[in-house]
């Protein structure tokens, strides 16, 4: 009854089997580099800094529009000024100029009108800034995708000799058997058939060596994708692969021209040069238009605490010297 039970429950996994291996396609180059570029911790992280560099684009091109404010003050003076008349008049008591509560409640725009140009060098900064995170994310792309195609070209030769290899042990195979043949026919030596096996003992234990290794190459591959599903590789066919190369010279002006470290180089330099001028903005005077609207109790009426609304609008100038 217990073996009829297991072999009941067994049947739907044995059943599956077939369906995994079916499912289970050849990995191409292709494929492995869609993997890796969705996969790839790295990349996420340069495309969150290259997020983080337009962001901060976007902050410092807003300094050129104007900020609302709203603001709420609140104060109280403990004594206040008090008008008194000469003549003294009974139960008449002397008047305070002033109130000691005063409350504030505003509604400001201000908007820079010069800077000593320094909102455009920030901007500036922020776009190089952007631009270098650009560069940075290719970098590390390219870099990933460099790793998997050698990686998997690696793999294809190891398929490759492990593909050579058994053609030499069958080759072997057919030799130990000739020899075998001719040992037992009495027109070669016993040493002649030892040497035959132990040749392909040697070609075996090469292809074990390769295949141990093939085992490494895979794991390394599957890291390399941030995978833990199985791969299997498909074998490519060597006729394909394009070996001609063009002359030394065409491919090293190529890589100076479009190489993304040197143009990276280039971009950190201007954030520099961008954010040294704006340090320098602070030799300049800093100017500003300011208008706000005021509901507030402020007390310069002191015979009634009452409350008023008004306008305020001027230029401010800021000058550190």
């Amino acid at each position: 009854m217990l073996k009829a039970t297991m072999i009941r429950n067994g049947i739907p996994g044995i059943l599956l089997i077939p369906l995994l291996l079916w499912g289970q396609s050849p990995l191409t180059l292709p494929e492995a580099w869609q993997i890796a570029l969705r996969n790839n911790l790295t990349l996420q992280q340069q495309q969150d800094a290259l997020a983080q560099a337009h962001r901060e684009w976007q902050i410092q091109r807003s300094r050129y529009l104007p900020t609302f404010s709203i603001n709420a003050a609140y104060s109280h003076v403990s004594e206040v000024a008090r008008l008194e008349i000469p003549l003294p008049l009974p139960g008449l008591e002397p008047i305070e100029a002033g109130v000691k509560d005063q409350y504030d409640l505003s509604i400001g725009v201000t908007q820079p009108v010069f800077t000593g140009f320094r909102i455009r060098n920030l901007v500036r900064a922020a776009r190089e800034q952007r631009q270098a995170a650009e560069i940075q994310a290719a970098v590390v792309k390219h870099q990933l995708l460099l790793q998997v195609g050698q990686l998997y070209y690696e793999i294809q030769q190891n398929l490759l000799q492990q593909a050579v290899l058994e053609q030499a042990i069958q080759r072997a195979e057919a030799h130990r058997q000739r020899v075998r043949n001719f040992f037992l026919a009495e027109q070669a030596a016993a040493f002649d058939t030892l040497e035959a096996a132990n040749r392909k003992l040697q070609l075996i234990s090469q292809l074990r060596q390769l295949q141990n290794l093939h085992r490494v190459l895979l794991t390394r591959f599957r890291h390399l994708l941030n995978t833990d599903a199985p791969l299997t590789i498909e074998r490519m066919v060597v006729d394909t692969v394009e070996t001609t190369l063009s002359p030394l010279e065409s491919y090293l002006e190529r890589a100076i021209q479009k190489r993304p470290e040197l143009q990276q180089v280039a971009a950190v330099r201007r954030v520099q040069l961008f954010r040294g001028k704006a340090l320098r903005s602070a030799y300049f005077p800093q100017i500003y238009a300011r208008a706000a609207y005021h509901y507030a109790r402020p007390g310069v009426d002191f015979f009634r605490k009452q409350w008023m609304d008004y306008y305020t609008v001027g230029v401010s100038l800021q000058w550190e010297i």
